[in-house]
This record gives C-alpha cells, sequence and structure tokens, in this order.
C-alpha cells in the first residue's frame, strides 16, 4: 500500500513534534535539577522560574498526550529523559 503524500506529512509534522517535546522534557529536567525541589525554593526569582517551568511542563504534557498519543496511565518521563540523555 502506497503511502499518500498527507500520511507522510503527518509523520513528518509528528517527528518535529517529537523533537520539540523531547527538547522540553530535557529542557524541564536541567531546571529542576539547577532549582532543587519545591520545598528548597527561597527567593521570589526561583519560585517565579517554577511557575513557568510548572505551566511549560503542563502544556508540553498536552502535546504528548493529544498530539502524540502518548498515554497518561502509562508515561514515565524520567525514563524518556534518561533515554534522551544516552543519546546524546
Amino acid at each position: 500500500m502506497k503511502q499518500t503524500e498527507d500520511q507522510k506529512e503527518i509523520r513528518r509534522l509528528k517527528k518535529h513534534l517529537q523533537d520539540l517535546t523531547d527538547s522540553v522534557l530535557l529542557y524541564i529536567a536541567a531546571v529542576d535539577a539547577e532549582v532543587g525541589p519545591d520545598e528548597t525554593i527561597l527567593s521570589g526569582q526561583s519560585k517565579r522560574l517554577a511557575q513557568l517551568t510548572n505551566a511549560l511542563e503542563i502544556q508540553n504534557d498536552r502535546a504528548r498526550y493529544f498530539g502524540l498519543n502518548v498515554d497518561h496511565r502509562k508515561d514515565d518521563k524520567g525514563k524518556v529523559i534518561k533515554k534522551l540523555l544516552k543519546r546524546k
């Protein structure tokens, strides 16, 4: 069965979305490592950074769950991040 141009374009766009959401996961992991757990956030600037990172994570989850059909019940972001870091 020959794939249509639309199917090829959908696969290409999903690949770009996957790359983007993977980059966001790595960014969030790096920020979390810098800032530390929520209990240790003292400065207003760090609190604001944590709030912005949380908002980014929510939007990234939406893209992964609805755009890439990742099952949120089986989603293990820690495992995904480890796998991504191994690739680098």
